[in-house]
């Protein structure tokens, strides 16, 4: 695909390091001129390191957490440490991984906006794959600003 074949929202998108979802991403229903202001406003961006890690899970720890919503953090330290072999009994062609996205306010300084985290079952000889769609948190001053639908979509 060339730059031309992009529609304004998703090269914006591009342009905000948002290459891992556009607007023809999100469904009729979720999008429209909110959808591509939040695509313009938000990174997203896949934690790759343990500081990253550590932002993304204090701020799923500190909404789920009390709730008993959320998996003890040495638990996730584990799984985000890198794909996992499959579980006993299972073809070993199987990876299982943990994957935490962060949302980051470019208007803002890349303030944290929100999280998306994820599991990963993925059998590519096969051609299959399953996701186990964790939690999705938008942080108060951002909701209503698009930042859901985004999120929402990763996985």
């Amino acid at each position: 695909m060339t730059i031309l074949a992009l529609t304004r929202a998703r090269a914006w998108a591009i342009l905000a390091g948002n290459t891992m979802i556009g607007p023809n991403d999100v469904p009729a229903t979720d999008g429209g001129a909110k959808v591509e202001a939040a695509l313009r406003r938000f990174a997203l961006e896949e934690a790759a390191d343990g500081a990253a890690f550590d932002v993304g899970y204090r701020a799923l720890d500190a909404v789920f957490g009390p709730r008993g919503e959320n998996e003890r953090r040495e638990v996730l330290e584990t799984w985000f440490a890198g794909p996992r072999s499959p579980p006993a009994g299972w073809p070993a062609r199987v990876r299982v991984s943990y994957h935490l996205v962060l949302a980051r306010d470019l208007e803002r300084g890349g303030e944290l906006a929100g999280v998306r985290d994820a599991f990963v079952v993925l059998d590519a000889p096969a051609r299959r794959c399953v996701s186990l769609l964790s939690h999705v948190l938008v942080l108060p001053p951002y909701r209503r600003s698009g930042l859901a639908a985004l999120l929402r979509e990763i996985g």
